[in-house]
C-alpha cells in the first residue's frame, strides 16, 4: 500500500489554522504533541516544529513547557464581546433569522462571548464599536447604517463581517453567486427546450436584482439568443400582489414565454398563481425556478428552486471575523458559497405545440 505524501510545513500550518478558525482547537487547549502530528500528517518532527514557530509568529498558539496552546490572554477574542447586528426583517428578508442562527450556532461553537443588537433600535457608533467591542459581525447589509458605516470600521481596523451580501460593496463578507445561479437556471431551461425565457425580479438598484440580471443576459448571449426587454418581469417592491398582476398580464397579452426565472420563491409563487388563472399548468405548460427555498408560503415544497445556504453564509462570516481576530486586520475578502438546485414539480420540458413544432430556435 502507498504511502501518504509528507505535507509541507506552510500546508501543516494553513490546516492547524483552518482547525483553529474552525472551532476545533479552542482557546486555552494544547495542539496535539509533535510525535503525533508528525504521524498523522506523514511529516518530519522538525517539520511540525517549524510549523507550530509559523503559527507562533502568527499570534495564534504560544509554545510552553507543556506544549503548544492556543492562545486565550486577556486580549483575546472570548475577553471582549463581538457585536452582532442585525436588523428586523421585512418582507423581503426571509433569510435573515436563518443567517442569524449560523452566526449565532458558530459563536456558541466558538465559545465566544457576544452581543445581538437590533440595529434598527439602535445602531452603536464604530467609536462606541471600537471601545467596547472587538469584532463585528452583521446579518446581512444594514440598509439603515449604510455602505459608510462599515467603511468607517474597515478605516478604524475593526474586525467585521457581513453575513450574506447581497449589495456590491467591497467589504469583507460571505455571499452567493446571484448572477452564476440565475445564469444556471436559464441553462437548465435551455437544455430542457425552452427559448423563450422569462426574468421576474425588482429594480436592479435594489439588493442583488442586477447581479440576476446580468447573469441572465451573459447566458443569454452565450447561448445565441436574444435579450428582450419585454421578457424581463419588473415588479414594485414588497408587493406580491402587484407581481401577481404583472405575470397575469404578460400571460394574457405577452410577451410570450415557457420558462420564467423568480428571484426569490415568493415572486414565484405569485408568478405560480398568476399562470394558474390563466388557465396554465406550471410544471406542464411553463415551467419556473425560483431562489432561496425560504420564502414559499405553501407547506408543500412544488417550486424548483436554488437552496441558499443561510446557516453557513452566518457561520463562515464569524470565521471570517475569527481569523482576523486572531491574525490581524486585513483587507477585505469575499467568500462566494454555492446555492444547490432542489429539483421538484414545476420544471418540465418544453411542449410543442401544434404551429411550433420542429421549429425550436
Amino acid at each position: 500500500m502507498k504511502s501518504r505524501k509528507p505535507r509541507s510545513a506552510a500546508l501543516i500550518v494553513q490546516d492547524l489554522k483552518e482547525k483553529i478558525i474552525r472551532g476545533d482547537y479552542l482557546c486555552g487547549e494544547f495542539l496535539p504533541p509533535v510525535r503525533e502530528l508528525a504521524q498523522q500528517y506523514s511529516a518530519a518532527n522538525q517539520t511540525i516544529s517549524a510549523a507550530f514557530n509559523e503559527l507562533t509568529a502568527l499570534g495564534l498558539v504560544s509554545r510552553t513547557g507543556r506544549g503548544c496552546q492556543v492562545l486565550s490572554d486577556a486580549d483575546s477574542p472570548p475577553r471582549r464581546p463581538l457585536l452582532v447586528l442585525y436588523q428586523q426583517p421585512i418582507l423581503e428578508h426571509y433569510s435573515l433569522f436563518a443567517v442569524l442562527a449560523g452566526i449565532t450556532a458558530r459563536l456558541d461553537k466558538l465559545r465566544l462571548n457576544y452581543r445581538v443588537v437590533d440595529s434598527r433600535r439602535r445602531l452603536p457608533s464604530p467609536e462606541e464599536i471600537a471601545e467596547r467591542h472587538s469584532a463585528v459581525v452583521m446579518a446581512m447589509a444594514l440598509n439603515q447604517a449604510g455602505r459608510a458605516f462599515v467603511e468607517e470600521l474597515d478605516r478604524r481596523r475593526i474586525p467585521n463581517a457581513i453575513a450574506n451580501l447581497e449589495a456590491d460593496w467591497p467589504f469583507t463578507a460571505t455571499r452567493v453567486n446571484r448572477a452564476e445561479t440565475t445564469a444556471q437556471a436559464v441553462r437548465i431551461l435551455y437544455d430542457m427546450g425552452h427559448r423563450d425565457i422569462a426574468l421576474l425580479g425588482r429594480d436592479p438598484e435594489l439588493y442583488f436584482y442586477g447581479q440576476s440580471l446580468n447573469g441572465y443576459r451573459t447566458q443569454l448571449e452565450q447561448l445565441g439568443l436574444p435579450y428582450r426587454e419585454e421578457l424581463v418581469l419588473i415588479t414594485p417592491e414588497l408587493d406580491l400582489f402587484a407581481t401577481f398582476r404583472t405575470v397575469r398580464t404578460a400571460l394574457c397579452s405577452g410577451p410570450h414565454f415557457t420558462g420564467l426565472i423568480a428571484g426569490r420563491d415568493s415572486l414565484a409563487h405569485a408568478a405560480v398563481e398568476a399562470c394558474r388563472e390563466c388557465g396554465l399548468e406550471v410544471g406542464r405548460d411553463i415551467s419556473i425556478i425560483g431562489f432561496d427555498d425560504l420564502s414559499w408560503p405553501q407547506q408543500e415544497r412544488t417550486l424548483t428552486t436554488f437552496e441558499e445556504p443561510c446557516r453557513q453564509l452566518g457561520a463562515t462570516a464569524v470565521d471570517l471575523v475569527y481569523e482576523e481576530l486572531l491574525t490581524g486586520w486585513h483587507e477585505p475578502i469575499q467568500k462566494f458559497l454555492p446555492a444547490e438546485l432542489r429539483l421538484r414539480r414545476t420544471l418540465a420540458p418544453r411542449r410543442e405545440s401544434e404551429e411550433d413544432s420542429g421549429k425550436l430556435r
